[in-house]
């Protein structure tokens, strides 16, 4: 029985200044839960860039990408997705002006096109 619920953000409070997890913090978690305490992950990223955090953790509930994806118990309970209309308008208001955009859902995403604002705000591409 769950006796109490505690939300996570990921950066300053589960990941450490190097994006990590310290060993003290998983071991504070699996506390929190032997205690019957729910951790959850609360976060703007997507679970495909959380899969570390969740595997070292074994938090299996979470409300990622700002909302749009909540897992309960390792079992997605709640998906958020643009419309395609609103998809095509947004596609073709980003074209007419030449700009980047990226797509994602709770699998991968993907960015249109490499620019320089694109390197320098997402090293990883």
């Amino acid at each position: 029985m769950v006796k109490a619920i505690v939300f996570f953000d990921l950066d300053g409070t589960l990941l450490n200044a190097q994006t990590k997890l310290d060993e003290e913090v998983i071991a504070a978690v699996q506390q929190l839960k032997a205690n019957d305490i729910l951790p959850v992950i609360a976060t703007g990223r997507n679970i495909f860039e959380i899969r570390t955090v969740i595997q070292q953790t074994q938090i299996d509930t979470l409300v990622s990408a700002n909302g749009s994806y909540v897992v309960a118990n390792g079992k997605p309970v709640h998906t958020a997705a643009l419309s395609k209309d609103v998809i095509g308008r947004l596609t073709k208001l980003i074209a007419d002006n030449h700009d980047a955009y990226a797509v994602l859902n709770q699998n991968a995403d993907r960015i249109n096109q490499m620019t320089d604002t694109v390197k320098k705000n997402l090293p990883l591409y």
